[in-house]
């Protein structure tokens, strides 16, 4: 399924225009004030991202929490949702604009990859966020990015038999 930011002639969505969106079958995001609408995540993703949070669980600072598909308001007309975050629990439910989380993790999909291989890694990047992983089921690879100099660079890149084979694991 192929994926077009909406913008209508003249205007920006904002985050109060995504808090009238009554949907759940899909994920409503803010790109520079374009609507990003992407499809529900699918089985496997949803297997993928509870496997992730077991296997991370407990792994972050005591102060931190790993929370999966919570939004991030970085602007009023940027506005992401991303796979899984680890964030101050002092963050968890408050105003976050401020403040990015520390990592943020994205499953990447057939329908989703260029958007977080290229458009996300420059926003996540834009906006501060220290650390960005991608997993990529199709590969069996997880790919940890460390944002340096306002941009970021591969830290490590491992087969998931390296890395984290519970999460991959038939």
């Amino acid at each position: 399924m192929a994926i077009h930011p909406i913008s209508l002639a003249g205007s920006e969505y904002t985050v109060a225009d995504l808090e009238l969106i009554d949907d759940e079958r899909n994920r409503y995001e803010l790109c520079d004030g374009a609507l990003v609408v992407t499809p529900a995540p699918g089985d496997l993703h949803q297997r993928i991202l509870r496997k992730l949070v077991v296997a991370l669980d407990g792994r972050f600072e005591p102060e931190d929490e790993l929370l999966p598909g919570v939004g991030i308001h970085f602007t009023d007309t940027w506005y992401r949702i991303p796979d899984l975050v680890v964030m101050p629990t002092a963050l968890v439910g408050a105003d976050r604009t401020a403040v990015p989380p520390s990592l943020v993790i994205e499953i990447v999909s057939p329908s989703t990859n260029t958007i977080d291989r290229e458009h996300k890694r420059v926003e996540y990047a834009r906006f501060g966020v220290p650390e960005y992983w991608l997993v990529d089921p199709e590969a069996r690879t997880i790919t940890a990015l460390v944002l340096r100099d306002g941009a970021y660079v591969e830290a490590e890149s491992a087969l998931a038999t390296d890395a984290a084979s519970a999460v991959f694991a038939d």
